[in-house]
């Protein structure tokens, strides 16, 4: 039969790498060109509007909410045609319209500020740049696929059929990753949930740089599972090793510098969300590994065990963040959080590796610890030096423990100077 992709969009090219791999790459592209989660979500929007009335938000706030959620209906278009050139594998192009974006955002809410205009401005360029990115991807990919948009009923049908596992995962996980501003925001109001969102910004780039990884790397992880059991399992311990020797001095930094971080960002009326950044540095951590063990569940047509953690992560989570927001406030949110994504990530592991893979990695976890634990350590002692200089000298420290440890290896950074020389 037909590939659910080709709903999508038809030509040769597209329908060579849905039939490529079988059954395992049909489930992989259904995954990544699934229009029907991307496109619901614009119905978000009215979701985001209720809350803010059922939880009595200001008026300009819920006015605020309104303009955000018209941003949802070109922002789930342009996730739709993104998925498309995944598929493609055309990933660069969702990079550069992605830098694009962002620039062109920026650029303009600084013009607005700079002009005298409100916060409410804001918001109406987030609206239009998404806007102009969803039109750059449309123009794009009419370029590359001769597009014919047809509607067959049993066609659909069948997708929608295949749909619902798909839609499920990715509605748990939504909820879960914003269940934390929402409990907190019904327990504590705006005020808790200004403090967390700020601490929340700087740990975002780390999570944003890991998610485009996984984006880029799917297409290869589905291929490679067809054709080359090793590469795929090789590709995935690489990966795992890699993110946790990056990540975690990332989030070491975060968490010994707090206090300094959030002093440069924010003014002093900010300061009691330092132990937020505290703990949603470890956060950091999980959300960016747990995309990349979901899609390693995707890519081996194994979308409901992602199922299964999402709705599991998402009780604890639930659970955790009630009780703890409950308590201690934003702080508590934060804690919720981060155990809601350590289950999870344990989770995702039991599920995507054996036993063997699952002692190597908890071996290369315990390495990686101990190096992350040198590097804070280094950084405690050297408190009376300058900022750069103490993560410099850390950093040196922690770079010789990898490699005495064989966390990175020296065909590591063979393979990686070739690539940067290419």
């Amino acid at each position: 039969g037909r590939q659910p992709g080709q709903l999508l969009f038809r030509n040769r090219r597209s329908c060579w790498s849905l039939r490529h791999g079988g059954d395992v790459a049909e489930n992989a592209i259904c995954e990544k060109t699934n229009c029907s989660p991307n496109l619901v979500r614009g119905v978000n929007g009215y979701i985001v509007i209720a809350i803010g009335h059922v939880f009595n938000y200001a008026e300009e706030t819920r006015q605020v909410l309104l303009i955000a959620s018209l941003a949802l209906l070109p922002a789930s278009a342009a996730a739709v045609l993104e998925a498309a050139f995944v598929s493609l594998e055309q990933a660069q192009i969702v990079t550069s319209g992605t830098a694009l974006e962002s620039l062109l955002r920026i650029a303009l809410s600084f013009a607005a500020l700079v002009a005298g205009f409100g916060l409410m401005s804001l918001f109406w360029i987030l609206v239009l740049s998404r806007l102009l990115l969803a039109m750059f991807y449309g123009v794009c990919l009419a370029r590359r696929v001769p597009l014919r948009f047809q509607f067959r009923r049993k066609r659909f049908r069948a997708f929608a059929w295949r749909w619902r596992v798909f839609a499920a995962e990715n509605w748990l996980a939504t909820i879960s990753t914003s269940l934390d501003v929402v409990v907190l925001s019904a327990l504590h109001g705006e005020a808790a949930v200004g403090l967390y969102t700020a601490a929340g910004k700087v740990v975002r780039l780390g999570a944003v740089a890991a998610k485009c990884y996984t984006t880029a790397v799917f297409p290869l992880l589905s291929r490679w599972y067809v054709q080359s059991r090793e590469a795929f399992d090789q590709l995935n311990r690489d990966t795992l090793r890699l993110l946790l020797a990056v990540m975690l001095p990332a989030a070491t930094v975060l968490a010994i510098f707090a206090d300094r971080i959030m002093g440069l960002l924010f003014d002093e009326q900010y300061a009691t969300a330092v132990p937020v950044l505290q703990v949603l540095a470890g956060v950091m951590l999980f959300e960016c590994l747990n995309p990349f063990l979901s899609h390693t569940l995707f890519a081996k047509g194994q979308q409901h065990r992602s199922m299964r953690v999402a709705a599991v992560a998402l009780l604890v989570n639930l659970v955790a963040t009630l009780w703890f927001a409950s308590r201690w406030g934003a702080v508590g949110a934060a804690w919720g959080t981060l155990l809601g994504g350590c289950v999870a990530c344990v989770c995702y592991c039991l599920y995507s590796f054996g036993k063997r893979d699952i002692a190597q990695l908890l071996l290369v976890t315990t390495k990686v610890s101990l190096a992350a634990t040198a590097f804070a350590l280094v950084l405690l002692v050297l408190p009376a030096v300058h900022v750069a200089v103490a993560i410099l000298v850390a950093l040196a420290v922690y770079a010789l423990l990898v490699l005495v440890f064989r966390v990175i290896t020296m065909t590591d950074l063979r393979i990686f100077q070739k690539q940067t020389a290419a």
